[in-house]
């Protein structure tokens, strides 16, 4: 009995100091955004200067600032390549400008995505806000901004995380109300500006547009026809402003390469949505989406259910079907990429957020067992992290410089279990959801954050830069001309942007190659080259595929 008491007594001053910040965070909207920021940096940023934890993953990181990397260096922005392109331009330009600002290095090519994430992020807040309330917003905020997914590509160089951003700001100018300006209403400015950022997403992700754009098209139809005299025109004339740097490239590709620079971009998107299997989308994306969305991806699956009854027309066709249409305009596609499916996650936290606005009308029976669900997750993440952090306190993975962390961790995951444990018995519903959706977050936000911060995410070709970096190789591959032959394409990728003064050959026997002292082959083809072992010794092999770099003798 005494201990019963006093267990009851701490589980109250627990449950009445989160009542305490929750009354703050109730009346300060600065304090969420705050939180917000904070929590965004802490996704996105913590770790990504740390040039030995961090490198470039080959493909599609590599490519991406491997083009950058051209673009600057023949200060050509428009038509940098050798041959027509398959995508629109503007998907390098954010990198490139990154490289101008901070040179050439793996951090300068993921800033933009980790910039954008945060804008993304403030976007989808003020949408949410709109459309519900502060604390609704706050917590759905927090739930995008704790999944793998998202946290993933908030690291990753590309465009994916400008397209989600130019995305929510098309609709952020629809659903928020503008000030009044003098001659001109707020409706004519944000559909004005909603068409031009609609426009703005083909520049960056060429025809992948298609998907949100017809996913949301029933809501932007709804809306714009509610008073078309006044909002067609703007919305039009928006969208013809914003293809304007779509057009000046194309023209200027089509200058150069001819009509095979307009032909490529619409015979790529072909390949890439029916150049395979049409059966691969109906399993990869509903599984992927459980395990990249966690915990959201699942619980939205019983909000769309759930909560559809309190909403109108025009928020079911905003909140309820894009997903749906997302989720199944992506089945059929032949492609299966994790990052297609990252647009959909600001419509899974979208949802949430309607779950958390929602939640104090529900029947108690249905919200008692959403409220258990969730501090349920929220205990199994703490615990990950808690027994993930002991391992690193007592030497059982050994990893180097990260001790701070993982004491903070361990703390952080302690607190969220008890808090976890104290808010499964609380009475208190809506505040019980509320405090187990932010503590949940939190924890996975901290656990996959620090994977990053200490390289086992993010880190994919650590030999590889083990190689370039170490002292008998790095002056070389900074200071002389190297010729690569024979390199698998992903390898070829990641040589071509991490050595500065290199020039790749497809034909092995181009006599071209013998003209640089140095040349870097795989060791099979250096071992079975007679012409290669006569004129040239191996300097240094690589674990990473057995690459060797050869100097002449």
């Amino acid at each position: 009995m005494h201990i019963s008491y006093h267990s009851k007594k701490i589980q109250k001053r627990i449950l009445d100091f989160f009542g305490q910040l929750y009354i703050y965070f109730d009346s300060k909207l600065e304090a969420k955004l705050l939180i917000l920021i904070l929590a965004s940096c802490l996704s996105s940023l913590i770790g990504l200067w740390d040039q030995d934890t961090q490198n470039l993953i080959a493909h599609d990181e590599a490519l991406y600032a491997k083009r950058a990397k051209l673009m600057v260096e023949s200060d050509n922005w428009l038509t940098p390549f050798t041959r027509p392109h398959h995508k629109t331009v503007g998907s390098y330009w954010l990198i490139a400008t990154s490289f101008k600002l901070f040179g050439v290095n793996e951090f300068s090519a993921r800033f933009p995505s980790a910039l954008f994430s945060l804008l993304a992020v403030l976007t989808f807040f003020f949408i949410s806000k709109n459309l519900f309330n502060e604390n609704s917003a706050f917590v759905s905020s927090f739930s995008l901004i704790s999944m793998p997914l998202w946290i993933q590509y908030s690291r990753t160089a590309g465009p994916d995380m400008p397209y989600v951003f130019f995305m929510l700001l098309a609709l952020f100018f629809i659903v928020s109300p503008l000030p009044t300006f003098s001659r001109i209403s707020s409706s004519h400015i944000k559909y004005f500006l909603s068409g031009t950022c609609l426009s703005l997403l083909f520049f960056l992700r060429s025809f992948m547009v298609i998907i949100p754009i017809l996913a949301f098209l029933p809501y932007f139809f709804v809306k714009i026809n509610s008073n078309p005299f006044n909002k067609l025109p703007p919305f039009i004339f928006g969208v013809l402003s914003g293809l304007v740097p779509t057009i000046i490239s194309i023209f200027a590709a089509y200058q150069r390469y001819g009509i095979s620079s307009i032909s490529k971009l619409f015979v790529f998107a072909k390949n890439q949505s029916f150049g395979g299997d049409l059966l691969n989308g109906y399993i990869f994306y509903p599984s992927i989406l459980t395990l990249v969305a966690f915990p959201v991806g699942i619980i939205a699956i019983f909000s769309l259910f759930i909560t559809s009854k309190y909403l109108d027309l025009k928020r079911k066709l905003l909140i309820i079907l894009p997903p749906l249409l997302m989720l199944l305009i992506l089945c059929f596609i032949s492609k299966t990429y994790t990052h297609y499916a990252l647009i959909l996650l600001p419509s899974l936290a979208l949802t949430y957020s309607l779950l958390s606005y929602s939640y104090s009308q529900l029947p108690f029976k249905q919200a008692r067992l959403i409220s258990n669900f969730v501090s349920f997750l929220n205990i199994f993440s703490s615990i990950v992290l808690f027994l993930f952090s002991l391992l690193i306190l007592f030497e059982k993975l050994k990893i180097e410089g990260i001790y701070t962390t993982a004491l903070t961790s361990l703390i952080l995951s302690a607190l969220n279990f008890y808090a976890g444990i104290s808010l499964l018995s609380s009475d208190r519903k809506y505040k019980s959801f509320m405090y187990n959706s932010v503590f949940t977050s939190i924890s996975q936000l901290s656990a996959i954050s620090f994977l990053f911060s200490i390289g086992i995410m993010g880190n994919p070709n650590k030999l590889f830069k083990q190689f370039i970096s170490s002292p008998e190789i790095n002056h070389i591959i900074n200071e002389e001309n190297i010729s690569l032959t024979e390199l698998q394409p992903k390898d070829r990728t990641l040589f071509k942007f991490y050595l500065p003064n290199s020039t790749y050959f497809y034909d092995s026997n181009n006599p071209k190659i013998y003209k640089s002292n140095y040349i870097l082959v795989p060791y099979l083809h250096y071992r079975n080259d007679d012409n290669l072992r006569l004129q040239y010794n191996a300097i240094n092999s690589l674990d990473y595929n057995n690459y060797v770099l050869l100097k002449r003798k």
